[in-house]
């Protein structure tokens, strides 16, 4: 059936997606951590976006967030390889990193997300949503990305 949708299925071990993730809402800036008191909704939504995936995730703890100096800037410019040494650290494998603000003019969450995996940077967004669906975009490109069935779906416009 998979196939006659042109899709193939996932048979290879999930990778375990190390998720740094920074947030402008309109009072304040901040990396999501597993152990933050920002917006525990935020994690909590994140983790359950993973289960119809069958997906595992890890955030970075506060501490992590910041002796690594992590904010959007820095995630925003993190190389390849900054980005893989972090993952590591905090237990995960492949690092999925992206920034989720507030637009009263989108009517919602503006999401962009970039997935190292094999070698490339796979970059989408979406826009307009509630950070539930910013977070279930996130992982559904992921896991398409990872599953070898194609580029993430792309919402910008």
């Amino acid at each position: 059936m998979l196939h006659t949708l042109g899709r193939k299925p996932w048979l290879a071990p999930r990778p375990r997606l190390a998720v740094f993730l920074a947030v402008k809402d309109q009072q304040r800036s901040f990396v999501l951590a597993s152990d933050g008191q920002e917006s525990p909704y935020m994690a909590q939504s994140l983790e359950a976006a993973t289960v119809p995936l069958a997906l595992a995730i890890k955030l970075p703890e506060s501490a992590v967030v910041a002796a690594e100096r992590l904010d959007a800037a820095a995630l925003a410019r993190a190389e390849p390889a900054r980005l893989n040494a972090l993952a590591r650290m905090i237990g995960g494998e492949v690092p999925l990193a992206g920034t989720l603000a507030w637009s009263d003019a989108a009517l919602g969450w503006i999401a962009d997300w970039q997935l190292l995996a094999a070698g490339k940077t796979h970059r989408w967004q979406v826009s307009g949503v509630s950070f539930d669906d910013a977070f279930r975009n996130a992982l559904r490109g992921a896991a398409q990305v990872l599953s070898g069935n194609g580029a993430p779906p792309d919402d910008s416009r």
